[in-house]
């Protein structure tokens, strides 16, 4: 359909699945801003969100096939890309075993209701059951500390912001990433009732700007910072012994550090 007209839709680069108001003149996207009736994003959209529509009209975008030949990209067609990665994909199957193919997907292919399931479909099929995705480098380590504590690794632990005291946030910018609903609002009312943010993060990023303390360490010194925190409350006794004794085991490797 010809002519200038806005869509809404929702920008699919990573799990916030922010809201977005996409201009189109003439079926092509000229612009694209926030939906600042989105009941979730409220009108962010980050600075890759905003720029998608130059996915689309780039001059660089990648619209078919290549392969190189003699050390030179040579455009091919689809069916030809289709027959030449069959043909490799059985030559490794056949010499070294249906696992020694594997696949990996992004954060944002979660968010479409096919592609995960059309992925694993198509692993299964080559007999393969090595999949990987984003999780697996980002939050293995939490889905193992779910296990510890709750006995499964599939629950999401959140922030109970607006019964916090002291806020302390590690590496994290929650007022860019927006981790979920509501979390800007519950972020701007930690000083109206006298409770405390910290922030430990090398940059003076948009959540430090705000925080009562921002701890400005060098990058890769985190672990560092929390194991003394963790030695000077053990050593000064600054804990709940009985919460530790009822919730928690080995506890007294901890609780035995000297001052």
């Amino acid at each position: 359909m010809d002519g200038k007209q806005v869509k809404y839709t929702n920008c699919n680069i990573c799990l916030a699945a922010c809201g977005m108001e996409v201009v189109t003149e003439d079926n092509r996207v000229v612009k694209i801003n926030g939906d600042k009736n989105h009941p979730l994003s409220k009108g962010y959209l980050c600075i890759k969100g905003k720029a998608m529509a130059e996915y689309q009209s780039d001059e660089l975008r990648v619209t078919s096939p290549y392969q190189k030949v003699n050390g030179e990209w040579k455009q091919i067609g689809w069916k030809e890309a289709y027959r030449k990665i069959t043909a490799r994909l059985k030559h490794i199957i056949e010499k070294h075993g249906p696992r020694s193919t594997a696949m990996y997907f992004g954060g944002g292919i979660p968010l479409s209701s096919a592609a995960p399931g059309a992925a694993a479909s198509f692993l299964k099929g080559m007999g393969s059951d090595r999949f990987y995705n984003v999780l697996t480098l980002e939050f293995t380590n939490r889905y193992l500390a779910f296990q510890k504590m709750y006995g499964k690794q599939f629950r999401v632990s959140q922030a109970d912001i607006p019964k916090t005291d002291c806020l302390l946030i590690f590496g994290h910018n929650p007022l860019v990433s927006l981790d979920h609903p509501g979390i800007k609002e519950e972020i701007r009312g930690l000083s109206k009732r006298g409770a405390k943010m910290i922030v430990v993060d090398p940059r003076l990023t948009e959540t430090a700007k705000v925080a009562d303390t921002h701890i400005q360490i060098e990058p890769g010194k985190d672990l560092f910072l929390l194991e003394g925190m963790i030695h000077h409350i053990m050593a000064k006794k600054m804990y709940d012994a009985e919460f530790l004794e009822k919730h928690t085991v080995n506890s007294e490797f901890f609780t035995n550090t000297p001052s």
